[in-house]
């Protein structure tokens, strides 16, 4: 799986479309930061992006991006849509971490 963050100063699709053709079919997700904190400090210049790669060995980990783009029935309904979407994953056992972005990167 593959987590970016990139600032507003970048044409987004642009950004997405470099970072996927990196990645291949690696999942990403996402969104638009203020700014970056990586190993070698942080940035909120208006151009900067950070992408993260976790990778495992085939068995370890899972990973499954899970997004709620209709906003309508308020949070609890959001909340009650992404259970709905988490289900299955989630009653076969092991962890779940959620992690969460204010603006989600479509699946490719």
């Amino acid at each position: 799986m593959a987590i970016m963050f990139g600032t507003a100063g970048h044409d987004q699709q642009p950004l997405v479309d470099g970072v996927r053709r990196a990645i291949g079919a690696t999942p990403l997700v996402g969104c638009s930061a203020e700014g970056v904190i990586t190993q070698a400090g942080s940035s909120e210049s208006s151009h900067v992006a950070a992408v993260m790669v976790v990778a495992a060995t085939a068995g370890e980990l899972a990973f499954h991006a899970y997004s709620v783009a209709d906003f309508d029935r308020g949070a609890a309904g959001a909340a009650a849509s992404l259970c709905e979407q988490i289900g299955d994953d989630a009653a076969a056992g092991g962890l779940l971490l959620p992690m969460m972005f204010a603006t989600a990167l479509s699946p490719s």
